[in-house]
């Protein structure tokens, strides 16, 4: 359903909260139900990224250029903040120095 969705807007696997309305749009969404009633039916909004995010890998759909922008500049973020936070857990030991270079007895 993802690729065809994405066949028709390719944007759409932009923003998951559109997907996964899309998805479930076209899977029945009972607009006179109850939200539990709904999504008791429904496939979880967690398998959709799951398969949004596989599909992704495989090449099957492409992000928009904008997303792939923000997409990285985030990865980027996330990847210094925790090598920041690695290299301050490598150089304590419960909040006291540790002397890298030399060896310990």
């Amino acid at each position: 359903m993802i690729l065809a969705l994405y066949a028709q807007r390719p944007t759409i696997v932009d923003d998951d909260a559109k997907l996964q309305a899309g998805i479930w749009h076209n899977l029945g969404w009972d607009y006179t139900a109850t939200l539990y009633e709904n999504l008791r039916k429904m496939p979880r909004a967690e398998s959709i990224t799951r398969a949004r995010r596989t599909l992704h890998e495989k090449g099957l759909i492409k992000y928009s250029p904008e997303v792939e922008a923000k997409r990285y500049k985030k990865y980027i973020e996330i990847t210094a903040e925790k090598s920041d936070h690695s290299m301050d857990f490598i150089a304590t030991d419960h909040g006291q120095p540790v002397v890298i270079d030399e060896p310990t007895r």
